[in-house]
């Protein structure tokens, strides 16, 4: 199998679909790693695709965003499929059946209430029916002999596996309160504390160990079968963790907090020509001055264990690792931010001096300075360009593909937080629709003609591929032609994203052709 600190020849122009496995289409719920991700990585293959980009394979945090995980080395177990685990005689057709039927249900509810919104996931209902999966499994799984892979792994895994299976059982037990306010005992880990929480919940313990486990052996033969297909996962790292996290409760030293275990300060952006008071995440914030050594240990833990799931590694936010954004912790808005410094190279060469060359993209939008661009010369890292960024500030915006100055950035056509870009350009003023149409060249009898909708998603995946970008990346959505009820985000509102579902047949024989022969044209694989 190929590792992501595996040198390749990146020369070759190459082309890949962003999909996160939620959108995978199940008859359980959210999808998951079932025959449908198979089926999926057959299609990019076909369609001669050599990258699939997914989002965090994190557990699900606030608002069911993978930004916002509770644990940041452990797995959304959610993903386990049901399919997989019948197949080794840990479920019955029956029980399968049932809890399809239960979700079928609970959409039919979901469906009433929000006509306008078919595809979406009701995760509630979608957990519901996996925990009861799940939950008969273990028993099935405890009453068969020992199995030494699982030993193996809570070996391996233990200095993150604990604390993640630990976090959680705890939080569960207080009511999901925050953990600086949980009993002095539980929060500071006090050792006759912990050696008494864990001899109470060794049950309950071994079966979050359990679902780290099925969730790691499941993606690994997922990873492998990609790799025999050449498909290569490229998968997407938080710069920041949550606060409520196993993290922050396992490592408070690395992070700004004060000795009541609060954040000192918080993570944002200041304000822009999107958000006039700036964005306020509240995420803790990295210790580098106070404790940079403990920080660079685990960032470098980190990519490690990052390093095992992914080909190729996506750094949101890759900007905060230069200079990031500190805002006082009792501040209503990101007015009052300043700018710090942040490990900048240093990250970098340690990370490469432990485990080889790992192969990055950095997320490099938003808000730059000039240590920015000076950590992406040095690094060497493709950056990102996306195009539906491109017409909005006339013939100079960086994001056209004429005005690009080298081929190693990655060029998108929108992100996850982008809306689909047939819903991007219905909402374009008349003006704005123009000059994207100018830039694309749809011109009849001397005049600009103005793009009907249903073929803009089209014209500018042309755009991307055709750009001196190395690597292009197309959403599944704008494959699809859909229009903004498939937007996967909307960047500061909490609720109701990361909900979209592929439909079962979607990705037909047919498009895979399409896809194969539009990427061919512009020399791409």
């Amino acid at each position: 199998m190929t590792h992501s600190n595996t040198e390749k020849n990146d020369a070759t122009r190459s082309a890949g679909i962003l999909l996160p496995v939620f959108s995978l289409p199940s008859r359980y719920g959210a999808g998951c790693f079932s025959r449908e991700a198979y089926a999926f990585i057959d299609r990019l293959h076909d369609a001669g695709q050599r990258y699939w980009q997914i989002l965090p394979l994190n557990p699900a945090g606030r608002g069911d965003s993978p930004y916002m995980s509770d644990a940041a080395f452990a797995g959304n177990h959610y993903f386990i499929s049901p399919d997989d685990l019948a197949a080794r005689g840990l479920l019955t057709a029956a029980e399968l059946d049932e809890a399809a039927g239960a979700y079928d249900d609970a959409r039919r509810e979901w469906t009433k209430n929000h006509p306008d919104d078919p595809a979406a996931i009701c995760y509630t209902a979608s957990n519901e029916v996996r925990d009861t999966l799940y939950r008969t499994a273990f028993r099935r799984w405890k009453a068969q002999p020992a199995e030494g892979g699982f030993l193996d792994f809570t070996l391996q895994n233990e200095d993150w596996l604990d604390d993640a299976c630990l976090f959680r059982l705890i939080q569960e037990e207080q009511g999901e309160a925050p953990w600086a306010d949980w009993p002095e005992g539980l929060r500071d880990r006090d050792r006759e504390t912990m050696d008494s929480f864990v001899s109470s919940h060794r049950e309950d313990l071994l079966y979050l160990k359990w679902l780290q486990y099925e969730f790691q052996q499941e993606w690994q033969r997922i990873r492998e079968y990609a790799s025999d297909r050449q498909v290569e996962i490229i998968g997407d790292i938080p710069i920041y963790v949550a606060l409520e996290s196993a993290d922050c409760w396992a490592h408070p030293e690395i992070f700004q907090l004060g000795e009541d275990r609060k954040p000192v300060a918080v993570a944002g952006c200041p304000p822009d020509a999107f958000s006039e008071d700036g964005q306020l995440w509240g995420n803790p914030l990295y210790d580098w001055d106070g404790n940079t050594e403990a920080v660079l240990d685990w960032w470098l833990f980190r990519m490690a264990r990052a390093s095992v799931l992914y080909d190729v590694i996506r750094i949101d936010h890759f900007r905060g690792l230069a200079s990031y954004y500190a805002i006082p912790a009792a501040a209503s808005s990101a007015l009052n931010g300043r700018w710090v410094p942040g490990p900048g190279m240093k990250l970098f060469r340690t990370i490469e001096n432990a485990l080889g060359k790992i192969r990055f993209i950095a997320e490099d939008l938003g808000f730059l300075t000039d240590d920015v661009y000076e950590l992406m010369q040095e690094t060497g890292y493709p950056g990102m360009k996306v195009l539906q960024f491109a017409f909005d500030s006339g013939e100079d915006n960086p994001y056209l593909p004429q005005n690009y100055k080298t081929d190693r950035s990655v060029v998108y056509t929108g992100t996850h937080d982008n809306d689909t870009s047939r819903g991007w350009y219905r909402k374009l003023p008349e003006w704005e629709q123009d000059f994207v149409s100018r830039t694309l060249g749809t011109v009849r009898g001397g005049d600009t003609y103005r793009i009907p909708e249903e073929y803009l998603a089209h014209l500018l995946i042309r755009l991307a591929m055709n750009s001196q970008c190395r690597l292009a990346v197309i959403p599944m959505q704008d494959w699809l032609n859909l229009d903004s009820r498939a937007r996967l985000n909307t960047p500061g509102i909490p609720e109701g994203s990361w909900r979209w579902q592929m439909e079962a047949e979607a990705f037909t024989p047919e498009l895979a052709r399409t896809i194969r022969t539009i990427t061919g044209e512009y020399g791409r694989r």
